[in-house]
């Protein structure tokens, strides 16, 4: 390999990367959104202590 093929693959590596790292960032971003969206509701119903019913029927499964 010449150095110029080696310079074009190594630029080639970094879009690659960098497009990877875009697509990451942008699924980050979309996942803090719909979390942000959770009614205030739902987020108290989340952080109940399980009731004695949901006890039982973790312990059955």
């Amino acid at each position: 390999m010449t150095v110029t093929t080696l310079q074009q693959a190594a630029a080639a590596l970094m879009e690659a990367m960098q497009a990877e790292a875009d697509l990451a960032r942008a699924k980050d971003h979309a996942l803090l959104e719909a979390l942000a969206k959770r009614t205030p509701k739902r987020r108290q119903l989340e952080h109940q202590a399980p009731t004695p019913e949901d006890r039982s029927e973790e312990a059955a499964r």
